[in-house]
């Protein structure tokens, strides 16, 4: 997760999930940019407008999107 100060109040969530790290990216990482606008072509294209009955529904759609991008 980035440095966005929303991220920084979970402290005490942290204290009680102790097998959770949090890995926090430099604010100014421009990486990260595309990779947040590919997580939000995500969510608005395949996740909002799913009806999925399975996991395996929902999986087949994750992979229909995503493997035009990795070829």
């Amino acid at each position: 997760m980035d440095n966005c100060c929303i991220h920084k109040g979970y402290d005490e969530w942290l204290k009680d999930h102790p097998n959770v790290h949090f890995h926090y990216t430099p604010a100014s990482a421009s990486w990260l940019n595309p990779c947040e606008a590919s997580f939000g072509k995500l969510s608005r294209t395949v996740l909002k407008r799913g009806n999925f009955q399975s996991a395996g529904d929902l999986s087949r759609a994750l992979d229909a999107f995503i493997m035009p991008i990795m070829d």
